[in-house]
């Protein structure tokens, strides 16, 4: 229970004029959102926060629980201060069950995401736990190196081998039973021997798949601290600079917001309905999906497509140099495609538009598409992240710039990025 009365300021009492301290919103840290996880299913207010709700004023002496309903993994969650001093979460972004917005107050939210509470570093969800390791010596039986490793297409997923006194011809790869992989050097070896397995992707910490296990850490947001864009719905915080998507824009944007879990992707072949203020009517959809309406669709939520600078950062942790082999249709969470911001299907999955500016395409009038104008000596599209069957060409820093303003196909889709707004200690 949150305490109101006395002691809320120096000289305050719970008898000082609602109107002084109506929408009072204060923190103590001005340098993180006003929430904090203490679980893959829990968070708690911090201690020292205030919050006015009906006219009264609450304060937090301790970290406050917030009470919890059952969670949906894929869903977004309003957190909310009641007028009886209970904090709760709830699946409404209006109210809390059992209360109405004249005794409640919204002050922030996350993201239940589709990594499970309990999620180890291992080769089924993805996560990998080696970047290097080294062994020396000469052996003619193998001994285990790494572990978590599901397939063995797992092994050539960004590894490299190199050392001294042996060509990788003399190496032996492989994973047993145990799903180890196994290193020898055949006869052929010198007898001095360095080897070093390296896998240009994250080497994950139990830690950072905790951080985004269940409740996604990075997509904590109060009233004070959250991204530019008025809807916060599926979006995670990149590395303190931007709010990025976490799942690929879908078709049904207008009634799920432009990131939701199972979501049918928007692309050349699935088209994205109008919002309402480009001329839909809720139910119209494109003629076709070429940058342009990725952007303005983007834009209808006050989200651009992200840069070549923003792209790699917010797809780092990924399984580089790989792909998920075939059309994800939907979005969804697939093992070695997640960031380490939880963004899914972040590369390797569907090429996702980006900025304009590369190389100049051909010197033409071209008329746009969809008859609202023509455009002549256009700049190339950027385009990010692979396709499903790019395989060693995906990865973070994939990059094509290639693309026309006129391109459209059925594994090119979006992603919505914006700015990070942080307003400070109180209002």
């Amino acid at each position: 229970m949150l305490y109101t009365g006395r002691g809320l300021a120096s000289g305050m009492s719970s008898r000082v004029p609602a109107a002084m301290i109506r929408g009072l919103f204060v923190k103590v840290d001005p340098s993180s959102p006003v929430f904090v996880k203490t679980g893959a299913g829990s968070l708690s207010l911090k201690a020292g926060a205030v919050v006015e709700v009906a006219g009264r004023a609450f304060r937090t002496t301790v970290d406050e629980a917030v009470v919890m309903p059952t969670l949906t993994a894929g869903s977004d969650y309003a957190v909310y201060v009641c007028a009886d001093g209970t904090v709760r979460a709830d699946a409404s972004f209006s109210a809390p069950i059992g209360y109405t917005t004249a005794n409640s107050r919204q002050i922030g939210g996350f993201h239940y995401g589709l990594i499970a509470a309990g999620t180890t570093i291992d080769g089924g969800s993805g996560f990998r736990s080696f970047s290097q390791l080294t062994r020396s010596g000469t052996t003619t039986s193998g001994s285990a190196m790494i572990t978590g490793l599901s397939q063995t297409s797992d092994l050539f997923a960004g590894l490299s081998v190199a050392g001294t006194g042996v060509g990788t011809a003399a190496v032996i790869l492989s994973i047993d039973s145990a799903s180890q992989i196994t290193l020898s050097v055949n006869s052929t070896a010198s007898a001095s021997v360095t080897l070093t397995l390296t896998n240009s992707g994250l080497a994950w910490t139990q830690a950072q798949v905790d951080a985004i296990a269940g409740i996604n850490g990075y997509s904590l947001w109060d009233l004070l601290w959250r991204p530019s864009s008025p809807d916060p719905r599926g979006m995670a915080l990149v590395s303190g600079l931007f709010w990025s998507d976490i799942y690929l824009l879908g078709i049904n944007h207008i009634t799920v917001g432009t990131s939701a879990s199972g979501q049918t992707i928007a692309d050349g072949s699935s088209l994205p309905k109008i919002p309402v203020i480009f001329g839909g009517d809720g139910s119209k959809t494109y003629s076709g999906f070429r940058w342009h309406v990725a952007n303005e669709v983007l834009a209808n939520y006050a989200k651009t497509t992200p840069t070549s600078q923003q792209f790699p950062v917010l797809s780092y942790g990924v399984q580089e140099n790989t792909s998920c082999s075939t059309d994800p249709v939907t979005t969804q969470h697939q093992a070695g495609f997640t960031s380490l911001w939880g963004i899914e299907q972040a590369v390797g999955c569907m090429n996702t538009f980006g900025e304009r500016g590369g190389p100049y395409s051909a010197a033409a009038w071209t008329a746009s598409s969809s008859g609202r104008g023509t455009y002549y000596d256009a700049p190339s599209v950027g385009v990010y992240g692979g396709r499903w069957d790019y395989a060693a060409l995906s990865g973070s820093q994939c990059e094509f710039w290639a693309s026309t303003l006129a391109t459209a196909s059925n594994n090119l889709g979006a992603r919505g990025v914006c700015r990070h707004v942080n307003l400070g200690g109180g209002l």
